[in-house]
């Protein structure tokens, strides 16, 4: 793409418009125009130029002939309907050539760009021709020199330094310029880092498109500024070598309608650029002139640097301060000796203080309890201090975490972090009185259903008894279905005096094999007048040994095999207990697999398994398995399960030692 000339679209129809430039994306970066000044600006600043004409409007054709005559080295391509009379009548005044409004997207692109290289011919051509003139030509006389012109930039200096205002500041700037110089024109362009483009702030007797136009980062003009930071004067562009910068350069001081650019740095970088037009009195501006800008310029340059960090620190105070303040906890800072300097709304509601009567004074006015913790922090060598309290006034409950505040390791003060936890503490009791109503409720019922069972069944023998205590064989079945009804109400007894108050664990170095075989026993006991069933051990290694309660660790297992058991709906289940070891320098463990091929637990309880009171069983209370994972727990150990339609694996994992 010939990027060296302008391509321009002067057209009122909107649709159209968006048609010519959509199918010129790749072939050349289109400015639209639909007011005539307007173009005529362009012209002026970037001839030659291509310029792609809608010719279908009233009084086009009379606008058309002024432009081509006057900006004779321009393209101009006329769009109108075939061989209609606007057509026509611009082929007659020698227009470059006409298109139909419908160009085809191929055709429009590839005359677009043999047009753009047609110019960029004809200019070469012309640039050889005049070089070889000037090759045969007497040299130039010397300029002369012009007497410096007589203005100051004392009141200027004075009130830019007093200003925070960024484009007030622009403004003052262009107009001391303006009326310190007594030129035409002149304006000042700002960057704008968040779209990446140099922005017209402030102009004075600037026309409207220079008012819009805005410079991208990597402009010519721009990369020209950054890489040579200099003045640059429409009379003097021969240092600038590449003619095409060169030529971007002069187009740009046409468009602009200035004699010079002058770079603004701050921080680092061309943070503005200033123009100024033609002198009034129509003289050049002279050499001292210059060296008089280049004197402003350092100084607007200082100006503006400290105006903008002036606007970063106060942004950055706006938005500290609203951060501070919009925070729903508490901060109060004092200073080394105890004044108060920070006070946030949030403080303010928490102690009930108003902040224009605490600000600047002693931090004893808020209270001895928070004082006690500012003051202590001030003075200790530790970094935090926390503190909870009641206030006696406001009987809310307040936690405070006070900080150091350091200064090249000098303590300047400290700063409070205060949270009212009245709410909190209230709704933490509120569900603490609903979970334990909760629990009682679920235990009642549990407890209930399991007790009404075995008495139900205990009454009705005892009510049979005296007219059948003749029959031996009645008696022998109260005595042993007695005994059995009162150990069941044994065990639930035992189970929730192990759930609500387990005993102390005695930790020492056991065998798991001693405790697997303890659990064997166990369950072959509770198992005996059930069904058959077989439990195989599979011990990677037989001797391995962990810290921990073989009593303990014997329920735990014996619960859990009870529970496969119980899943299983074999006539003669298989369960199997694998041990593994885990391989861990610093954290060797040993894995315990528990599987069955039962029925699964239901999806909708899995995620409530671990609760109390949570089973799918007709007997029983749900506490197994929270006892038992309480047990692994305080083994440092972990518990998890698996289960679906293929049965259920639960994985304990327990430190090794």
């Amino acid at each position: 793409m010939n990027t060296d000339y302008e391509c321009f679209l002067y057209t009122s129809d909107a649709e159209w418009s968006q048609y010519i430039t959509g199918m010129l994306k790749t072939a050349a970066h289109v400015q639209v125009t639909m007011d005539p000044d307007d173009l005529r600006h362009q012209l002026t600043a970037y001839s030659p130029c291509l310029v792609l004409y809608d010719l279908r409007a009233d009084n086009n054709l009379q606008f058309l002939r002024e432009i081509m005559q006057k900006w004779d080295k321009s393209l101009f391509i006329g769009f109108g309907q075939n061989s209609s009379a606007p057509v026509l009548e611009a082929d007659s005044i020698g227009i470059y050539t006409t298109e139909d409004l419908d160009v085809p997207r191929k055709r429009l692109q590839s005359l677009v760009r043999r047009s753009l290289d047609h110019l960029h011919t004809i200019e070469e051509i012309q640039q050889i021709t005049m070089e070889k003139s000037h090759a045969y030509a007497d040299p130039a006389p010397t300029a002369q020199v012009n007497p410096a012109t007589n203005f100051t930039f004392r009141h200027f200096s004075q009130t830019a330094r007093a200003l925070s205002d960024i484009d007030l500041l622009l403004q003052r700037i262009v107009e001391g310029v303006e009326a310190s110089m007594k030129v035409a024109r002149t304006g000042i362009f700002l960057k704008d880092p968040d779209h990446g483009v140099y922005r017209m702030k402030f102009g004075l007797k600037c026309s409207k498109s220079t008012g819009e136009k805005t410079y991208d980062f990597d402009h010519p003009l721009v990369t020209l500024l950054k890489a040579h930071p200099s003045i640059i004067c429409r009379g003097n562009l021969s240092h600038i070598a590449d003619r095409a910068t060169r030529r971007k350069v002069e187009q740009e001081l046409v468009f602009l309608g200035a004699e010079i650019i002058i770079p603004i740095f701050a921080q680092g970088d061309v943070t503005a650029f200033l123009f100024l037009g033609p002198l009034l009195i129509g003289k050049p501006y002279a050499q001292q002139d210059l060296e008089d800008l280049i004197v402003v310029s350092d100084h607007i340059s200082t100006t503006l640097e400290n105006a903008l960090l002036y606007e970063e620190a106060s942004v950055q105070r706006l938005l500290a301060t609203t951060l501070l303040q919009t925070i729903p906890s508490g901060i109060v800072a004092i200073n080394r000796d105890g004044t108060i300097r920070w006070f946030n709304d949030a403080a303010s509601h928490i102690l009930d203080q108003v902040v224009d009567q605490v600000i600047d004074k002693p931090v004893e006015v808020l209270g001895s309890s928070l004082t006690d913790v500012l003051r202590r922090t001030t003075g200790s060598d530790l970094p935090v201090i926390e503190k909870e309290w009641t206030e006696p006034a406001t009987g809310r409950t307040l936690k405070v975490e006070s900080r150091k505040l350091l200064n090249n390791d000098e303590c300047v003060g400290a700063v409070a972090i205060i949270r009212d936890r009245t709410n909190e503490i209230w709704l933490d009791e509120k569900n603490m009185r609903a979970e334990r109503s909760a629990f009682w409720a679920e235990l009642a019922a549990a407890m209930s259903h399991e007790i009404r069972n075995p008495l139900v069944a205990i009454n009705t023998f005892a009510q049979l008894l005296p007219e059948r205590y003749d029959d031996e064989e009645f008696r022998n079945q109260f005595s042993i279905r007695v005994q059995s009804e009162v150990q069941r109400l044994n065990n639930i007894i035992t189970q929730i005096n192990e759930f609500g108050d387990p005993p102390d664990l005695e930790f020492q170095s056991i065998r798991l094999r001693d405790v697997l075989d303890n659990t064997r026993a166990c369950i072959e006991r509770t198992q005996a007048s059930e069904r058959e069933f077989t439990l195989e051990f599979d011990l990677q290694n037989p001797n391995c040994q962990i810290q921990g309660d073989a009593s303990a660790l014997t329920d735990c297992f014996t619960h859990l095999i009870q529970n496969a058991l119980e899943a299983s709906e074999d006539e003669s289940p298989v369960i199997r207990v694998c041990v593994r070891e885990i391989s861990d320098e610093s954290n060797p463990r040993i894995e315990i697999l528990i599987e069955d091929s039962g029925r699964g637990i239901p999806e909708e309880i899995q995620t409530k398994i671990f609760s109390p009171f949570c089973t799918t069983k007709a007997r029983g209370m749900g506490l197994g398995l929270p006892i038992a994972q309480r047990t692994v727990l305080d083994h440092n150990g972990k518990i998890q399960i698996e289960s679906g339609q293929a049965g259920t694996k639960v994985s304990i994992t327990l430190p090794e030692g």
